[in-house]
C-alpha cells in the first residue's frame, strides 16, 4: 500500500458517504500477464513495467500470457481430473480468481447472510472446439450434455454459482471488448434493486498456447510489433492478452460494522451502444462514447471538473484512440484551469484482455484512488510523441506521482466493444474509519489463537508459513486481533 493511504483525507470521497445509491468494492483479484495478484500488478503499473514480449527475432508476433492458466485446483472445487481437464480454461481461472476475491473481501459464502449475485463473461469457445469436441473418447465417455456444462458461454456464470455455492443471480454477460465492466455495471443494478446482497462481477480470457501468436494485417487492429502504445504517435494496434480479473461488490450502505474494508465506491455507471451513427459495426463513436460519459457523470451527480483520472479504453488503434480522445474532450475537457485531467491506459502494460480488458482497467483504478496515487501510462522503446489530446487540462503522465492535494480522489474507467456497446463507471476514495478516540494499539505480546484452513495438510502448512511471513512484513502494523478476527470469521473452512 503506498504511503500516501496510511491517513484518511477528507477530500478522498466528494460527497459519496451520504449517498444512499453507491456501491462499494470490498474485494477484488486479478491475474494479467507478468503479475497474479493485485499486489504485484499496482507495483508493475506504478513503475511502468511492460509485462508484452513485443516482437521476436524472427518476427514471430506473441500475445501476453498469465500464469498456470494450463492447471486447476480440481479437488479445492468438488471436480474429477476429467471433468476438470474437460472444462474450458476461461471457466476455471476465473474460477479460481473469483474464490480468491472472495477471500480478499472476507466473505465466506457458507456463512454470509444475503444472496451473492454472478455477473461474468469470457472470451470465444475455442477450446471448446478445437479440443474438446474433436477428442471422441471424451465426448463419448463425458457426453455432450456435461462437456456444454464446462464450457459453453451459456453456462459459464451458472457453473461458477454452483462451484461456488452462490445462490443470487447468475447472469453471463457478453459484450467484446467492454464484456466485464458491463459485467460490473449490471451488477450494480442488480445490488440497487435488492435483486442480491453481494455481487462478484468481471471476466476472463485465456489463448490455450503458452508462446500463442497472432497475426499482424494491415488496417486490421493488431500491432505490428507487438507493444500497445496508446495515444502515441505511429500507434497502429493492440496486442491480444490473456487476462482475468474479479470485483466483489456491496450496497454502501450495508457495510457499518459487518467488517469489510471497503476499497472504494462506485458512484454511477451507464451503458449504451453506438448504434448506426458510426462508418461499419466494428467502427467506434464518437457521439455514441460521448453520451455515455455524460449519463455516467448525470448518475453519479459528478461534474466532469470532479473527475482527476480517467482509465480510458486505450487499445493503441489510430482510430479508436482518436474517437475516444474526442470524445473524452467533448465531455471532460471543459474544466477550470486548476482541475487537470490525468488519463490513464493499462493496455500498453499487459496488452488487450479482450472480455476482461475493463474490469482489469477498473482494478487499476481502484487500486489508484485507494493509495492516492495517479499511475503512468509506461513510455516503451519505438515509442513515438504524444498524440494531441484534445484539451489543454489533459496529460498523460509517464512517471507515477501523488493523487494532487486537495483534489477529490475520483477517477473514471471506460471499456468500448467491439459492436459499439459502451460502459463508463465512476469512483472514488472509500473513506478511511478513524479509530475509536481513546483507543491504545494492539500488542503482539497478547497471544492469539490464529484459525487456518485449508484443502490439503501441504496448502494449510503453506498458508501458515506465508501468514508468518506477512505479519513480519507487511503485516507488522495490522492489529494481530484484526487478523485472527478475520480468520475465525471471514475465511471458508
Amino acid at each position: 500500500m503506498s504511503e500516501y493511504s496510511q491517513d484518511h483525507d477528507p477530500s478522498t470521497g466528494a460527497e459519496e458517504a451520504e449517498q444512499t445509491d453507491a456501491v462499494a468494492v470490498v474485494g477484488l483479484s486479478l491475474r494479467v500477464p507478468g503479475s497474479a495478484d493485485p499486489t504485484s500488478f499496482w507495483q508493475s503499473v506504478t513503475d511502468g513495467v511492460v509485462s508484452l514480449r513485443a516482437d521476436a527475432p524472427d518476427g514471430g508476433l506473441y500475445a501476453g500470457q498469465i500464469d498456470r492458466f494450463d492447471r486447476f485446483d480440481a479437488d479445492l472445487f468438488g471436480m474429477l481430473p476429467a471433468q476438470a481437464a474437460a472444462t474450458d480454461p476461461q471457466h476455471r481461472v476465473l474460477t479460481e480468481v473469483a474464490w480468491r476475491a472472495l477471500e480478499d473481501a472476507g466473505v465466506d459464502p457458507e456463512r454470509a447472510t444475503g444472496r451473492i449475485g454472478v455477473f461474468v463473461g469470457c472470451g470465444s469457445e475455442t477450446y471448446y472446439r478445437e479440443h474438446v469436441l474433436k477428442d471422441e473418447k471424451t465426448v463419448r465417455v463425458l457426453g455432450t450434455e456435461q462437456l456444454a456444462l464446462g464450457n459453453s458461454r451459456d453456462f459459464l456464470a451458472t457453473g461458477l454459482a454452483y462451484r461456488l455455492g452462490l445462490t443470487g443471480p447468475a447472469i453471463t454477460v457478453q459484450t467484446a471488448c467492454s464484456t466485464s465492466l458491463v459485467a460490473v455495471h449490471q451488477a450494480i443494478r442488480s445490488l440497487l434493486t435488492y435483486e442480491c446482497d453481494i455481487a462478484i462481477a468481471g471476466g476472463a480470457t485465456v489463448h490455450l498456447d503458452e508462446e500463442q501468436g497472432y497475426v499482424f494485417t494491415e488496417g486490421g487492429i493488431t500491432s505490428p510489433d507487438g507493444r500497445c502504445r496508446a495515444f502515441t504517435e505511429g500507434s497502429a494496434g493492440t496486442v491480444p492478452s490473456s487476462g482475468a480479473g474479479i470485483v466483489v461488490l456491496r450496497r454502501v450502505s450495508d457495510l457499518p460494522g459487518t467488517g469489510e474494508n471497503a476499497r472504494a465506491h462506485l458512484l454511477g455507471s451507464a451503458v449504451n451502444n453506438d448504434g448506426a451513427a458510426r462508418m461499419s459495426p466494428t467502427a467506434p463513436s464518437p457521439r455514441g462514447q460521448a453520451d455515455v460519459l455524460r449519463e455516467a457523470l448525470a448518475v453519479a451527480g459528478l461534474e466532469p471538473a470532479d473527475v482527476g483520472y480517467v482509465e480510458t479504453h486505450g487499445t493503441g488503434t489510430t482510430l479508436g484512440d482518436q474517437v475516444e480522445l474526442a470524445a473524452l474532450a467533448e465531455v471532460y475537457g471543459r474544466r477550470p484551469a486548476d482541475s487537470g485531467l490525468a488519463l490513464g491506459a493499462v493496455k500498453p502494460n499487459i496488452g488487450h484482455c479482450d472480455a476482461a480488458a475493463g474490469v482489469i482497467g477498473l482494478i487499476k483504478a481502484v487500486l489508484a484512488v485507494e493509495a492516492g496515487v495517479v499511475p503512468p501510462v509506461p513510455a516503451q522503446p519505438g515509442d513515438g510523441p504524444d498524440v494531441e489530446l484534445g484539451s489543454a487540462s489533459f496529460e498523460l503522465p509517464r512517471v507515477s506521482r501523488p493523487w494532487p492535494a486537495g483534489r477529490p480522489r475520483t477517477a473514471g474507467v471506460s471499456s468500448f466493444g467491439l459492436g459499439g456497446t459502451n460502459c463508463h463507471v465512476l469512483l472514488t476514495a472509500a473513506p478511511r474509519p478513524a479509530p475509536p478516540a481513546g483507543s491504545a494499539p494492539s500488542t503482539r505480546r497478547e497471544p492469539h489463537l490464529a484459525a487456518l484452513s485449508a484443502a490439503t495438510p501441504k496448502a494449510l502448512r503453506r498458508k501458515a508459513h506465508d501468514l508468518a511471513a506477512w505479519l513480519e512484513g507487511d503485516g507488522a502494523e495490522v492489529p494481530v486481533g484484526d487478523v485472527t478476527g478475520t480468520l475465525w470469521h471471514h475465511r471458508r473452512a
